[in-house]
């Protein structure tokens, strides 16, 4: 919001540098050792910038902080992309990009201190798509990129993901038993309030009714309604439902609950009956 840009300059050698330009002209970012070339693609309101840096040949992402160059992707022992690049940095210092490996492109997710974290990772369980880039992320930590949708990577479309907050605790079906009434339970919710319980087989996302994206998302495709509970005094809301014995025999069987008239859910669960 300063004003300042970024970008690549041509050099004497061919090469790019990564610059920025503010209102005294145009300044050159130091640079990783035995780079190539650099380019610079994005800043936040802290002055921290990213951007690519080809070290020996292969792409590396970066992070200017303090005017001083770092891996944006360090190498982990779970996230060893043989070329990386950041392409985006909010003002919460959180850094997406992509990863690449011998066969495929991961979108990537980094913060200062916590390394990084591949989008696929993210997603509810069995959600069938395939993060293959990361391109944005605004201050509300929503990202864009491309993705393979049904596992197909050549079914590759835009993406919008945004982070689940949950204000609702949903709990473990009591007995946790299938063939028998079980007992579902949300702690949290405001009193008086009315609490939807769902249920799906396959992760995804769907916004609440009438909820704002940033309040209220469901991280279930195709959500099938349990049943409704008012909270009680306390914040407590109750159903009861049968359970068929076939439960039991689903390897995915997810839960959430979400208060519509006041756009709060709960956390995703993963349940399995006996």
């Amino acid at each position: 919001d300063a004003g300042v840009i970024v970008g690549e300059s041509l050099n004497d050698l061919g090469g790019f540098r990564a610059v920025y330009w503010d209102s005294d002209g145009i300044h050159i970012l130091p640079h990783i050792e035995m780079f190539d070339s650099e380019t610079a693609f994005d800043i936040n309101n802290k002055n921290e910038i990213v951007g690519v840096s080809t070290v020996l040949g292969k792409d590396r992402g970066v992070i200017w902080i303090h005017g001083q160059p770092k891996s944006a992707f360090p190498y982990k022992e779970r996230f060893k992309f043989k070329e990386s690049i950041a392409l985006a940095i909010n003002d919460h210092s959180v850094v997406v990009g992509n990863g690449a490996g011998d066969r495929r492109t991961w979108g990537v997710m980094w913060k200062l201190g916590s390394g990084s974290k591949r989008l696929d990772g993210l997603l509810a369980p069995n959600t069938p798509v395939i993060i293959l880039s990361a391109a944005d992320i605004n201050n509300e930590n929503q990202i864009t990129g491309v993705a393979g949708f049904d596992g197909n990577e050549d079914d590759a479309r835009a993406y919008f993901m945004t982070p689940v907050d949950p204000e609702l605790v949903l709990g473990e079906p009591v007995p946790g038993v299938a063939g028998v009434v079980n007992s579902f339970t949300v702690t949290g919710a405001q009193p008086g309030a009315g609490v939807t319980f769902t249920y799906g087989m396959r992760g995804g996302g769907r916004f609440v009714p009438h909820c704002a994206v940033l309040k209220a998302v469901l991280q279930i495709d195709d959500a099938v309604v349990m049943g409704k509970g008012i909270a009680d005094e306390n914040g407590i809301a109750t159903i009861e439902m049968f359970v068929p014995n076939k439960a039991r025999d689903e390897d995915i069987l997810m839960m959430q609950a979400f208060d519509e008239g006041n756009c709060e859910e709960s956390q995703l669960t993963v349940i399995h009956f006996q």
